[in-house]
């Protein structure tokens, strides 16, 4: 099925938070464990991130703010499709868990009953926000029963309960992926070529013609994403002439939807700033 997805774009598409920061994610949640060797319930409790994205992301100076007490020590890289544990007791967790990536030690106490763990960039802004629960629609095996809370899939969205499952290893599986991960495909792909026409003025035909898929957008210009200004290292298309020239871009790209009904859903993950809407095939979403 050939699909259309137009996103109109307010203001830059790079800003306060760099193009790295939206791949890192909190991934899975230890907040009730159970005892293991000399070690307490309380020792043993961590948070896990994941970098969605294929480069590094520099965390150091990144805090949490909510649910525990935890700022990133300098040079702490995230890689590209890696893991980074946050420890409540390091020395515990590795004599547990042996050699996954992780740092520590937290302050403050996951919460056994739930509670928003909110994690910011170094500019303050924040990054990610969950708050977990031990109700319903939050696995209730992972209050103290042996297992973690697992993210289902890192872009869905994870402040849902739904998005979430309870390990089926009894402690989970820090450092590496979710053992309830659910099968991904890219439609539309990071870098993938879009056509794109800058703010100054509307694209040309009627008002609103641009979302059809029957559009002719060869006057467009082409680029590869991500298109925007402000975080250069981070663009691939950069819009030199935007700051102070114009605060709107229009971006259009077909894609292919193999055996549409195989799909359970369909995710679009952005980094933006200040604001846009997306259509597909001419309709809001």
């Amino acid at each position: 099925m050939r699909t259309l997805l137009s996103v109109f774009f307010c203001c830059s598409l790079v800003g306060a938070l760099a193009a790295g920061d939206f791949s890192v994610v909190i991934n899975e949640i230890n907040y009730h464990p159970l005892p293991a060797g000399d070690y307490a319930p309380g020792l043993l409790k961590w948070v896990e991130l994941y970098n969605r994205s294929g480069g590094p992301v520099d965390i150091s100076g990144w805090r949490f703010s909510e649910g525990i007490e935890f700022t990133f020590p300098p040079e702490t890289i995230l890689p590209g499709g890696g893991y980074l544990v946050v420890c409540r007791n390091k020395d515990a967790f590795r004599a547990v868990w042996g050699e996954a990536p992780a740092t520590g030690n937290f302050g403050l106490n996951l919460a056994k009953g739930g509670e928003r763990l909110t994690l910011l960039n170094r500019e303050g802004f924040v990054v990610d926000s969950v708050y977990y629960d031990d109700r319903s629609p939050w696995p209730k095996e992972a209050d103290g029963r042996g297992a973690t809370l697992e993210l289902v899939d890192p872009d869905l969205e994870n402040d849902d309960g739904r998005n979430w499952a309870a390990s089926p290893l009894v402690g989970g599986t820090p450092g590496r992926a979710n053992s309830s991960l659910r099968e991904t495909v890219d439609l539309v792909a990071g870098g993938s070529r879009w056509r794109f026409w800058k703010g100054t003025e509307d694209p040309p035909g009627a008002s609103g013609e641009w979302l059809g898929a029957g559009y002719d957008d060869s006057l467009w210009l082409q680029g590869e994403t991500p298109i925007g200004y402000g975080s250069e290292e981070a663009v691939l298309t950069v819009l030199e002439d935007m700051q102070d020239g114009y605060t709107t871009v229009f971006a259009r790209v077909s894609f292919d939807v193999p055996a549409p009904d195989s799909y359970e859903n369909l995710i679009l993950t952005v980094d933006f700033d200040d604001g846009f809407v997306a259509y597909l095939n001419g309709e809001e979403a």
